[in-house]
Protein backbone atom coordinates (compact mmCIF):
# COMPACT_ATOMS: atom_id res chain seq x y z
CA UNK A 1 0.00 0.00 0.00
CA UNK A 2 2.48 2.30 0.81
CA UNK A 3 4.77 2.17 -2.10
CA UNK A 4 1.49 2.48 -4.00
CA UNK A 5 0.76 5.30 -2.41
CA UNK A 6 4.41 6.58 -3.06
CA UNK A 7 4.15 5.57 -6.96
CA UNK A 8 0.67 7.83 -7.00
CA UNK A 9 2.25 10.86 -5.55
CA UNK A 10 5.15 11.16 -7.74
CA UNK A 11 3.02 10.17 -10.93
CA UNK A 12 1.24 13.58 -10.02
CA UNK A 13 4.76 15.79 -8.90
CA UNK A 14 5.69 14.75 -12.69
CA UNK A 15 2.11 15.58 -14.45
CA UNK A 16 2.37 19.14 -12.04
CA UNK A 17 5.42 20.07 -13.35
CA UNK A 18 5.45 18.82 -17.06
CA UNK A 19 8.18 16.66 -16.10
CA UNK A 20 9.42 13.40 -18.96
CA UNK A 21 11.97 10.57 -18.19
CA UNK A 22 11.58 6.92 -18.16
CA UNK A 23 9.82 5.37 -15.47
CA UNK A 24 11.91 1.72 -15.69
CA UNK A 25 13.08 -0.14 -18.31
CA UNK A 26 9.41 -1.33 -19.54
CA UNK A 27 7.07 -1.54 -22.58
CA UNK A 28 3.86 0.20 -23.53
CA UNK A 29 1.82 -0.54 -26.29
CA UNK A 30 -0.13 2.11 -28.54
CA UNK A 31 -3.07 1.08 -30.69
CA UNK A 32 -4.82 3.02 -33.50
CA UNK A 33 -8.35 2.56 -32.84
CA UNK A 34 -10.52 0.05 -35.59
CA UNK A 35 -12.04 1.78 -39.18
CA UNK A 36 -14.16 4.06 -38.68
CA UNK A 37 -16.93 5.94 -40.38
CA UNK A 38 -15.30 8.90 -41.27
CA UNK A 39 -12.27 6.45 -42.32
CA UNK A 40 -14.58 5.14 -45.10
CA UNK A 41 -15.95 8.86 -45.98
CA UNK A 42 -12.28 10.10 -46.33
CA UNK A 43 -12.71 12.60 -44.07
CA UNK A 44 -10.15 14.03 -41.91
CA UNK A 45 -10.70 13.20 -38.35
CA UNK A 46 -9.66 15.34 -35.78
CA UNK A 47 -11.67 15.45 -32.30
CA UNK A 48 -14.85 16.54 -34.43
CA UNK A 49 -16.76 18.45 -36.13
CA UNK A 50 -17.13 21.93 -35.75
CA UNK A 51 -20.51 23.06 -36.21
CA UNK A 52 -22.72 25.85 -35.64
CA UNK A 53 -25.05 26.16 -32.10
CA UNK A 54 -23.32 23.49 -30.15
CA UNK A 55 -24.36 24.23 -26.48
CA UNK A 56 -22.24 21.56 -25.32
CA UNK A 57 -24.99 19.53 -23.63
CA UNK A 58 -25.77 17.36 -26.64
CA UNK A 59 -25.09 13.56 -26.74
CA UNK A 60 -21.52 13.49 -28.74
CA UNK A 61 -19.71 16.63 -27.68
CA UNK A 62 -16.85 17.25 -26.93
CA UNK A 63 -14.30 20.61 -26.40
CA UNK A 64 -11.61 21.13 -28.45
CA UNK A 65 -7.87 22.73 -28.22
CA UNK A 66 -9.47 26.38 -27.38
CA UNK A 67 -12.57 25.53 -25.79
CA UNK A 68 -15.03 24.81 -29.03
CA UNK A 69 -17.80 22.37 -29.37
CA UNK A 70 -17.34 19.68 -31.52
CA UNK A 71 -19.28 16.71 -32.56
CA UNK A 72 -17.85 13.54 -32.53
CA UNK A 73 -19.53 11.29 -34.80
CA UNK A 74 -17.46 9.22 -36.11
CA UNK A 75 -17.97 5.85 -34.82
CA UNK A 76 -16.46 2.35 -35.70
CA UNK A 77 -17.90 0.46 -38.95
CA UNK A 78 -18.91 -3.13 -38.93
CA UNK A 79 -15.21 -3.70 -39.96
CA UNK A 80 -13.60 -1.67 -37.28
CA UNK A 81 -15.48 -3.97 -34.88
CA UNK A 82 -13.93 -6.87 -35.90
CA UNK A 83 -10.89 -5.30 -36.28
CA UNK A 84 -11.07 -4.81 -32.63
CA UNK A 85 -12.80 -8.79 -32.21
CA UNK A 86 -9.39 -9.46 -33.83
CA UNK A 87 -6.89 -7.43 -31.93
CA UNK A 88 -8.54 -8.63 -28.41
CA UNK A 89 -7.54 -12.25 -29.43
CA UNK A 90 -3.77 -11.04 -30.36
CA UNK A 91 -3.52 -9.34 -26.97
CA UNK A 92 -5.16 -12.27 -24.73
CA UNK A 93 -2.48 -14.60 -26.81
CA UNK A 94 0.11 -12.09 -26.11
CA UNK A 95 -0.60 -11.82 -22.25
CA UNK A 96 0.42 -15.30 -21.48
CA UNK A 97 0.29 -16.27 -18.30
CA UNK A 98 -0.51 -12.87 -16.88
CA UNK A 99 -3.99 -12.15 -15.86
CA UNK A 100 -4.04 -8.35 -15.62
CA UNK A 101 -3.99 -5.83 -18.18
CA UNK A 102 -4.36 -2.03 -18.54
CA UNK A 103 -6.50 -0.04 -21.29
CA UNK A 104 -6.05 3.79 -21.47
CA UNK A 105 -7.99 4.69 -23.84
CA UNK A 106 -9.40 8.19 -25.80
CA UNK A 107 -12.67 9.43 -25.35
CA UNK A 108 -13.22 9.84 -28.65
CA UNK A 109 -16.49 7.51 -30.07
CA UNK A 110 -14.32 5.64 -32.54
CA UNK A 111 -11.31 4.76 -29.58
CA UNK A 112 -13.91 3.76 -27.02
CA UNK A 113 -15.85 1.06 -29.45
CA UNK A 114 -12.31 -0.48 -29.92
CA UNK A 115 -11.77 -0.33 -26.31
CA UNK A 116 -15.31 -1.84 -24.98
CA UNK A 117 -14.71 -4.57 -28.02
CA UNK A 118 -11.53 -5.61 -26.25
CA UNK A 119 -12.53 -4.75 -22.94
CA UNK A 120 -15.68 -7.18 -23.07
CA UNK A 121 -13.52 -10.23 -24.65
CA UNK A 122 -10.98 -10.05 -22.08
CA UNK A 123 -13.07 -10.12 -19.04
CA UNK A 124 -14.62 -12.97 -20.62
CA UNK A 125 -11.20 -14.63 -21.12
CA UNK A 126 -11.08 -13.75 -17.35
CA UNK A 127 -8.52 -11.79 -17.80
CA UNK A 128 -8.39 -8.40 -15.09
CA UNK A 129 -9.25 -5.43 -17.17
CA UNK A 130 -9.00 -1.95 -15.67
CA UNK A 131 -9.94 0.79 -18.03
CA UNK A 132 -9.41 4.42 -18.10
CA UNK A 133 -10.76 7.21 -20.46
CA UNK A 134 -8.30 9.76 -21.21
CA UNK A 135 -8.54 13.44 -23.39
CA UNK A 136 -5.29 13.36 -23.42
CA UNK A 137 -4.79 10.56 -26.49
CA UNK A 138 -7.09 12.03 -28.44
CA UNK A 139 -6.48 13.02 -31.69
CA UNK A 140 -4.77 16.35 -32.64
CA UNK A 141 -7.48 19.03 -33.31
CA UNK A 142 -7.25 20.30 -37.11
CA UNK A 143 -9.67 22.97 -36.46
CA UNK A 144 -11.38 24.52 -39.37
CA UNK A 145 -10.17 20.86 -41.20
CA UNK A 146 -12.15 18.69 -39.37
CA UNK A 147 -14.71 16.48 -40.63
CA UNK A 148 -14.01 17.86 -44.12
CA UNK A 149 -13.33 15.51 -47.17
CA UNK A 150 -10.00 15.45 -48.76
CA UNK A 151 -11.53 17.02 -51.71
CA UNK A 152 -12.84 19.98 -49.43
CA UNK A 153 -9.67 20.52 -47.09
CA UNK A 154 -6.95 20.62 -50.06
CA UNK A 155 -8.74 23.86 -51.28
CA UNK A 156 -8.06 25.56 -48.19
CA UNK A 157 -5.55 28.31 -48.55
CA UNK A 158 -4.01 27.07 -44.96
CA UNK A 159 -3.37 23.54 -45.81
CA UNK A 160 -2.00 24.39 -48.87
CA UNK A 161 0.86 26.53 -47.01
CA UNK A 162 1.05 23.60 -44.56
CA UNK A 163 2.14 20.91 -47.58
CA UNK A 164 4.94 23.35 -48.53
CA UNK A 165 6.57 23.04 -44.93
CA UNK A 166 9.38 20.54 -44.11
CA UNK A 167 8.43 17.44 -42.13
CA UNK A 168 10.51 19.52 -38.86
CA UNK A 169 7.96 22.14 -39.61
CA UNK A 170 4.71 19.65 -40.21
CA UNK A 171 5.41 18.37 -36.57
CA UNK A 172 5.52 22.18 -34.89
CA UNK A 173 2.63 23.89 -37.06
CA UNK A 174 -0.62 23.63 -37.03
CA UNK A 175 -2.88 22.73 -40.05
CA UNK A 176 -5.06 25.53 -38.81
CA UNK A 177 -2.93 28.17 -37.54
CA UNK A 178 -5.87 30.00 -35.91
CA UNK A 179 -8.20 26.97 -34.21
CA UNK A 180 -5.42 23.51 -34.69
CA UNK A 181 -2.94 22.03 -32.77
CA UNK A 182 0.34 20.48 -33.55
CA UNK A 183 1.68 17.50 -33.31
CA UNK A 184 4.51 18.67 -31.10
CA UNK A 185 1.79 19.47 -28.60
CA UNK A 186 0.18 16.56 -29.22
CA UNK A 187 3.03 14.32 -28.39
CA UNK A 188 3.52 16.39 -25.30
CA UNK A 189 -0.03 15.92 -23.46
CA UNK A 190 0.03 11.99 -25.07
CA UNK A 191 3.63 11.82 -23.17
CA UNK A 192 2.39 13.10 -20.03
CA UNK A 193 -0.73 10.70 -20.06
CA UNK A 194 1.96 7.79 -20.57
CA UNK A 195 4.62 8.84 -17.53
CA UNK A 196 1.52 9.08 -15.12
CA UNK A 197 0.08 5.70 -16.05
CA UNK A 198 3.41 4.04 -16.16
CA UNK A 199 4.62 4.97 -12.85
CA UNK A 200 0.86 4.01 -11.35
CA UNK A 201 1.26 0.50 -13.19
CA UNK A 202 4.21 -0.44 -13.06
CA UNK A 203 3.80 -4.31 -13.02
CA UNK A 204 1.29 -4.26 -16.18
CA UNK A 205 0.63 -4.48 -19.12
CA UNK A 206 -0.96 -1.30 -21.04
CA UNK A 207 -2.20 -0.70 -23.99
CA UNK A 208 -2.87 2.95 -25.16
CA UNK A 209 -5.99 2.50 -27.40
CA UNK A 210 -5.29 6.18 -29.86
CA UNK A 211 -4.95 7.60 -32.95
CA UNK A 212 -2.71 7.39 -35.89
CA UNK A 213 -1.67 11.59 -35.06
CA UNK A 214 -0.72 10.58 -31.65
CA UNK A 215 1.27 7.60 -32.50
CA UNK A 216 3.01 9.28 -35.43
CA UNK A 217 3.78 12.15 -32.62
CA UNK A 218 5.08 9.90 -29.93
CA UNK A 219 7.63 8.18 -32.36
CA UNK A 220 9.00 11.52 -33.06
CA UNK A 221 8.76 12.69 -29.47
CA UNK A 222 10.79 9.06 -28.56
CA UNK A 223 13.19 8.47 -30.85
CA UNK A 224 13.82 11.88 -31.87
CA UNK A 225 13.03 10.91 -35.92
CA UNK A 226 11.02 13.13 -37.83
CA UNK A 227 10.32 9.92 -40.55
CA UNK A 228 6.50 9.86 -39.55
CA UNK A 229 5.67 13.52 -41.38
CA UNK A 230 8.01 12.99 -44.14
CA UNK A 231 6.16 11.75 -47.41
CA UNK A 232 8.60 9.07 -48.01
CA UNK A 233 7.51 7.03 -44.84
CA UNK A 234 5.01 4.51 -45.11
CA UNK A 235 2.55 5.99 -42.91
CA UNK A 236 -0.61 3.86 -44.09
CA UNK A 237 1.10 0.37 -44.12
CA UNK A 238 2.73 1.23 -40.16
CA UNK A 239 -0.16 2.59 -38.37
CA UNK A 240 -2.80 0.56 -39.88
CA UNK A 241 -6.18 0.13 -38.43
CA UNK A 242 -5.61 -2.11 -35.01
CA UNK A 243 -2.26 -1.94 -35.50
CA UNK A 244 -0.05 -1.99 -32.65
CA UNK A 245 3.15 0.15 -32.00
CA UNK A 246 5.23 -1.65 -29.25
CA UNK A 247 7.97 1.03 -27.25
CA UNK A 248 10.86 -0.43 -25.19
CA UNK A 249 11.74 1.91 -22.85
CA UNK A 250 15.69 1.23 -22.39
CA UNK A 251 17.76 2.32 -19.10
CA UNK A 252 20.77 4.17 -21.14
CA UNK A 253 19.35 4.75 -24.43
CA UNK A 254 16.68 5.89 -26.59
CA UNK A 255 13.15 3.69 -26.89
CA UNK A 256 13.36 1.08 -29.56
CA UNK A 257 9.65 1.26 -31.30
CA UNK A 258 8.47 -2.44 -33.46
CA UNK A 259 5.04 -2.50 -35.29
CA UNK A 260 2.90 -5.42 -35.28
Amino acid sequence: MFMKFILKLISGLFVMFNIYVNADVSAVNFVRHGESTWNVEGRLQGQGEPKEGLLGNEEGVVFGLKGRALLDSSILTEEGQGQALELANKIFTWLGEKKRIVLVSSDLKRCRGTTEIVEKFLKFKSIETLVFYDERLREADHGILSGMLEAEYRQLECFKQYKTFTPEQQFTMAMDPEYGENYLSVAERVNKAVMQYRLQFPEDEIYFVTHGGPMRAIYTHLTGSIAPFSTEYDIAGQLKNCSIMKVQYNEDTKPTIEFK
